[in-house]
């Protein structure tokens, strides 16, 4: 994991609600199984009742971003995080998402996401969430420069659901996608 300010290679923005010792768990797992410059952000929702609990667990050992009232669901609060991140010009080569009711179960998984990037150039790269497997990325990690060029990481008129649909089918589009089937980062509640 990233300790120092400078921008990470990758950059995983993980919305959560309302579960302030499940994410420190996930975030645990996630830490363990790095081996890139990957930094984590926590996106926490202002108005949730759990919000102070989320800073007393994260301060000090991983990024936090407080999403602001006015965003329109987890792709509001995702994609404010970006905005914020990409303002401040802390953002490297690959960003990524994840919930935090996934657990990253390989070593390396990050470094293997951003092998696959590099030999893209721009592109998507998604592992095996042992549930939908190479259906649909339920989580992700693509090249900076895709958000940069959209302003955001995920179409602002979604709140939550189909997300990964969209970021399949971009993928597609450009033909820069790949499914690592080896590369666990297991959907604990899909």
């Amino acid at each position: 994991m990233e300790a120092t300010s400078s921008a990470a290679d990758l950059t995983v923005f993980v919305p959560t609600r309302g579960r302030p010792g499940q994410v420190v768990d996930f975030a645990s797992e996630f830490e363990s199984h790095c081996t890139s410059s990957t930094k984590l952000v926590l996106i926490v929702d202002t108005d949730d009742p759990e919000c102070s609990r989320y800073v007393a667990k994260v301060a000090g050992r991983w990024d936090i971003y407080i999403a602001p009232e006015t965003r329109r669901g987890m792709v509001g609060a995702l994609n404010a995080a970006f905005r914020a991140y990409n303002y401040e010009d802390k953002l490297g080569f690959a960003v990524g998402f994840m919930g935090d009711d996934h657990r990253p179960r390989t070593a390396g998984w990050d470094t293997e996401y951003l092998s696959v990037l590099r030999g893209f150039g721009t592109g998507f790269v998604y592992g095996n969430d042992l549930y939908q497997g190479e259906t649909m990325p339920t989580q992700v990690a693509f090249t900076t420069d895709i958000a940069r060029a959209l302003s955001y990481m995920s179409p602002p008129e979604l709140d939550h659901l189909c997300v990964d649909v969209v970021w399949r089918e971009l993928g597609k589009r450009i033909d820069a996608i790949k499914y690592l089937p080896d590369v666990i980062v297991e959907h604990m509640h899909p």
